[in-house]
Order: structure tokens, then sequence, then C-alpha cells
């Protein structure tokens, strides 16, 4: 028998290259401004304590004769005005206003 001869051989199609389709271009958000720099913090203002005064429920502060305290706000909640809040190192509370020398 005689055999054909072989075809010639032809290299098969080169592929494209792989170009992905172009994402959709989102613009980053603009960060937030700054707050501006309004200077230095308030200083507190102080108040000697004239008396010492136990605190009688939780939302009161016991403080004692000749510390000082920062005045945070000169009336309680409901705007009584003879209730200040006072911080005494980290704690914070309710004292009679009469109680209390500002400096």
């Amino acid at each position: 028998p005689s055999l054909a001869p072989a075809p010639a051989y032809s290299p098969p199609a080169a592929a494209p290259l792989y170009t992905p389709s172009p994402a959709p271009v989102t613009p980053a958000p603009a960060p937030a401004p700054a707050p501006a720099a309004e200077g230095p913090p308030p200083k507190p203002v102080l108040a000697r304590v004239l008396f010492s005064f136990a605190a009688q429920s939780a939302v009161e502060l016991n403080i004692e004769e000749d510390d000082v305290v920062a005045v945070l706000a000169k009336s309680d909640p409901d705007g009584n005005s003879e209730w200040w809040r006072v911080r005494r190192g980290t704690a914070t509370g309710f004292v009679p206003a009469s109680y209390l020398e500002m400096l």
C-alpha cells in the first residue's frame, strides 16, 4: 500500500492579545474638610469650694472645703441655677451653687 503524503503543517491562527475592557472611572470622594483651627481651647472656669458637700444622689458630686473645681454649667438640665455642674479631677456632678466662689 502506498502512503499518501502528510498535509503541510500550518500553525494555528494567533490569538488576539487580552485587553480588558476599561472599567468605569469613579472619582474618589473628596476628603472631609479639616476643622478650622480656632486657637487653644478656652480655659476652664474655676471655682473654690466654700463648704464641704456630701452627694445624696448619683448625679451629685462630693466636694470638700477649699477644693478647686471646674464649672461646666451654671444650671442643671431643668434650668435651675441653684445647682451647678462641676468637674473635680475626672468626676463630674451637680453641687449647690452657693457652696462655690468663682476664681
